[in-house]
Parts: structure tokens; sequence; C-alpha cells
């Protein structure tokens, strides 16, 4: 039985999960789902292994061995350790990332990230100000280079906050994303 001061609310086929909370209102939104990047980046990542354990593996030889490892295989491993840090993150946002936008009391509370780590904002609820839809082009071809197309970058709903500007909620449709703005000004 659920209680009514946690109830989850259906959307009917909205991406967002709302509950109304003892403390306000939740709104949790998972990442943009991009599946030909959450299938081919695992694929790039096994290949990005094969080449870490050669390369880590004539590095440490040499330096086992007491020579001086080549520089530039030193310097190649270091950016591709970096390269595949990067990919794993990719492939964790685009298979688990979400992002949560809380209003609890006298205060708001965003969160994106995977897993728990990630960037948590608390911002004071008074101080928000013209929560609003915003249109966001997605097209993998639309020419402008946004990184939207990838399931990152600025999302459909912003709002205000003193002199800047947030936003969150990438993977909503433009209904979903206007009906949570319009629900998020109403409960500020």
């Amino acid at each position: 039985m659920l209680h009514p001061e946690n109830t989850m609310e259906s959307s009917d086929n909205g991406t967002a999960t709302i509950r109304r909370t003892p403390n306000g209102l939740a709104i949790t939104v998972p990442s943009r789902k991009q599946w030909f990047a959450m299938i081919f980046l695992p694929v790039w990542l096994l290949g990005w292994a094969a080449g870490f354990v050669a390369a880590g593996g004539s590095v440490i030889g040499s330096l086992g061995g007491g020579e001086i490892p080549d520089l530039f295989l030193a310097v190649w491993l270091i950016l591709w350790t970096a390269g595949g840090v990067f990919a794993l993150s990719v492939v964790s946002w685009l298979w688990f990332g979400k992002e949560a936008f809380r209003i609890e009391g006298s205060r708001v509370v965003y969160f994106r990230g995977v897993f728990g780590f990630g960037m948590r904002k608390e911002l004071h609820r008074g101080q928000i100000t013209n929560v609003r839809y915003h249109a966001v082009d997605t097209s993998l071809f639309s020419g402008n280079r946004n990184m939207a197309a990838f399931g990152f970058g600025e999302g459909r709903i912003r709002f205000d906050y003193g002199m800047k500007t947030f936003s969150f909620g990438l993977a909503l449709d433009e209904a979903e994303a206007r009906y949570l703005a319009d629900r998020i000004a109403a409960e500020l």
C-alpha cells in the first residue's frame, strides 16, 4: 500500500520518475540513450584494453629490466589511458547515468552522475526563477557540433539562479519537458 506522502506519479509514457516525498517533489531523469554509442564504445574498449595491456607490458618490462622505457611509448600510454578513462565514463553515463532534481523545503538539490558519483548542487529555493522549456537540437547531423547528439550537454528544462542559468533533462521529449517545467514552476 502506498502512503500518500511518498507516492509516485505516472506520466503515461514519460521518461522521468516523479515522486511526492515527505520533504517535497523529487524528479529523476535517466541519461539520454544513444544506442550506437552504447554498443560501439564497449566493443572499442575491448580493443583499447588489448592496446593498453601490450603497451603497459612493454613499459613495465623495460622498467623491470632496468632500462629506460621508450619516451614515445610512455607518453602514448598516458594519453591512451586518458582516452580509455573518458570512453569508460561515457559508457557508464549512457548506460547508468541519471539526473535528480529534488525540491526539499527551502532548498533544491540537483544531482547528475552515475552510481552516486557526479556533480551535486544545492540551491536556495527562493532564488530559482524563470523555469522554462528549452529546445535542444539532438540531431547528429545538425552541424552545430553540440554534444547533445551523444547524450551530453544542456537539458530541455532551464531555470535561472541569480546570474546563472542551469539546465537538466536532455533525455526528455518536448511534451514531458514542458510538463515538468510547469510542474516545477508551480512547486517553487
